[in-house]
């Protein structure tokens, strides 16, 4: 029996229901999303790119950066932004109520100032909220992947529609973990439950797509799950058996044994499942 890293409750499967009509997600052209005249990057470094191309994120402080991500956090989905309350108590924790709003006052001046050489995104308070407004021509990854995590991830989609929307949500994710180079008590928790949200999104996606017929898809998603886990038995059997199918036998070793290295490395016991388990057992 192989032991797979799951993290709390994995979500009911998804089933697939023949003949129900699936219904795209508004503003779906990803090409043009892409090539939008500005972006907010997520998944991998912060990256914040106006229309001249520039990455203003460069330029932000770590503090900065940590109000920019804070407030965007909580006006993208159906969230309405963040209160000044909560705003403080995360990024300025024990600070005195006048010291604070001086703080947060000089922040927000600066950030703000920062945020004008981009025409697609406004910080603004309103209804006693600090919220982050976002043009239609900017493109946000977090924002995209949470589209499509609900719409891929609800009953009733289509195996033709998964084949037609993953490689769009894969490209996303495969740059990297979401805010790689961030850390923070409020940020941490956040970061851990996206994370674990992707691990078994591709866990239960895995479920409902062929080892055959799917195996560039099964094999991006088999990296994506390695991104967020990198010793992950779900991910490393995928990846094994789509490689041994390519006649790729020396890969398919070279990757078991640098997974088991890594096992050892980190939990201090030899890791177990043999390489021909692994290769024999279809992924469950």
């Amino acid at each position: 029996m192989l032991k797979y890293w799951k993290k709390g409750k994995i979500r009911a499967k998804l089933l697939t229901v023949p003949g129900e009509t699936v219904k795209t997600h508004p503003n779906r052209d990803h090409k043009s999303l892409v090539n939008a005249a500005e972006k907010i990057l997520c998944f991998g470094s912060l990256r914040i790119i106006n229309s001249q191309g520039v990455d203003i994120a460069k330029k932000l402080s770590p503090k900065l950066k940590q109000l920019f991500v804070i407030v965007l956090l909580n006006s993208i989905g159906e969230k309405d932004g963040i209160s000044t309350k909560n705003l403080t108590e995360a990024l300025w924790p024990g600070m005195s109520p006048k010291s604070a709003k001086n703080t947060r006052g000089t922040n927000i001046q600066n950030l703000r100032a920062i945020l004008s050489e981009a025409k697609e995104m406004n910080l603004t308070f309103r209804d006693k909220s600090w919220y982050l407004e976002i043009g239609k021509n900017c493109f946000c990854d977090y924002q995209e992947v949470l589209i499509y995590l609900n719409d891929l991830g609800r009953g009733g989609v289509t195996v033709a529609y998964l084949e037609e929307q993953l490689p769009k949500l894969f490209f996303i994710l495969k740059a990297d973990r979401f805010f790689v180079n961030m850390s923070d008590s409020w940020l941490d928790p956040i970061v851990e439950n996206m994370s674990n949200r992707i691990i078994e999104f591709c866990y239960d996606i895995s479920k409902i797509l062929d080892l055959d017929k799917h195996s560039a898809l099964m094999y991006d998603l088999a990296s994506v799950m390695y991104i967020y886990d990198d010793l992950n038995e779900h991910a490393l059997q995928i990846k094994l058996q789509i490689l041994i199918r390519q006649g790729k036998l020396s890969l398919a070793h070279t990757a078991y044994d640098n997974f088991a290295k890594l096992y050892e490395k980190i939990y201090g016991e030899v890791y177990t499942v043999k390489f021909e388990d692994m290769v024999v057992n279809n992924p469950t």
